[in-house]
């Protein structure tokens, strides 16, 4: 379950979560490659489990894109390569196109709605949703506390 602020309401939105099963709370300093990574896509957090880093120094192999608020391969990640982690390693992403269940709660009223997400975000950014009536509205992601 994914948590989104609407205006003054809580919103609440469900859709599988992207993050990574049993990552750590506190952030890995290296991962290992489990699935190649082109370069320039937005990083698949799941192609990645932490690793212990090498003694020998490693190339880095992420950049930060402020514009979409992700990171991305900097090069070609070979499956079994030792990379230096990446800030938002373990956090769900909502990518555009994403199916949502939208969730606004006032008092004892509930209402939900399917919407389709039109931007990228992370836990605790705003982003747009559509809904299928083609309304476009802005709202906090929150991932769902299990």
């Amino acid at each position: 379950m994914r948590y989104l602020a609407f205006s003054a309401a809580i919103v609440a939105v469900a859709a599988s979560v992207t993050a990574t099963a049993g990552v750590a709370k506190s952030l890995p300093s290296c991962l290992s490659v489990l699935l190649p990574q082109p370069s320039g896509t937005i990083v698949d957090l799941t192609a990645f489990r932490p690793a212990n880093c090498p003694n020998e120094k490693i190339q880095s192999a992420f950049r930060y894109d402020q514009a979409q608020h992700v990171s991305r391969a900097r090069r070609v990640l070979a499956v079994g390569e030792i990379v230096p982690s990446f800030p938002e390693f373990g956090s769900a992403l909502v990518r555009p196109g994403d199916k949502l269940r939208l969730v606004v709660s006032a008092g004892p009223i509930r209402i939900e709605r399917d919407v389709e997400a039109i931007q990228t975000a992370r836990s605790g950014e705003q982003l747009f949703v559509r809904g299928a009536d083609g309304v476009v509205f802005a709202a906090r992601f929150q991932e769902a506390i299990p």
